[in-house]
């Protein structure tokens, strides 16, 4: 029995044949089914199963006789087909999306706890810092220990 071509993509040489790819972009499926049959050996009977349509239908267009305009059906022959989205002005279809990207269950994360040692009263922020906030907030800096700097009138001065 003959392996299915489901799984199968079409030849990147043909996907990225400057034919195929003008044909995609202004959606014309008679090319596109007739690159395919000829470049990819895909009977009608084949592309039809492929794009869940009737080999007639396929016939047709490829003939010339019918269009294809509905969203539905030209998504389903960019999934049968494996013709990736954007060639023919759609969004990214679900595979192409990387296995890298795909996001799958994982075993949860653990946390490892480390120890925090307080920090010595010389690493705090000092009384400079609390002027600029006091300053910065709309307070009165003028509550200051001796020594410490004083903001008058937006100028860092000291006592």
């Amino acid at each position: 029995m003959p392996e299915s071509r489901r799984t199968k993509e079409l030849p990147a040489s043909l996907l990225i044949d400057p034919e195929m790819t003008d044909a995609c972009h202004v959606r014309d499926f008679a090319r596109i089914f007739r690159l395919v049959k000829t470049r990819a050996g895909m009977y009608p009977s084949m592309i039809a199963r492929l794009c869940e349509l009737t080999p007639s239908r396929v016939g047709e267009v490829i003939a010339g006789q019918r269009q294809l305009l509905h969203m539905d059906v030209i998504e389903r022959i960019a999934d049968g087909l494996r013709i990736p989205g954007h060639m023919l002005g759609l969004a990214r279809r679900q595979w192409e999306t990387s296995a890298a990207l795909v996001v799958s269950e994982q075993e949860p994360l653990e946390f490892v706890h480390l120890p925090v040692e307080p920090r010595p009263l010389a690493a705090l922020p000092g009384v400079e810092v609390d002027s600029i906030l006091a300053m910065a907030a709309g307070t009165n800096p003028s509550l200051h220990s001796p020594g410490a700097p004083i903001l008058d009138r937006g100028l860092l001065a000291t006592r």
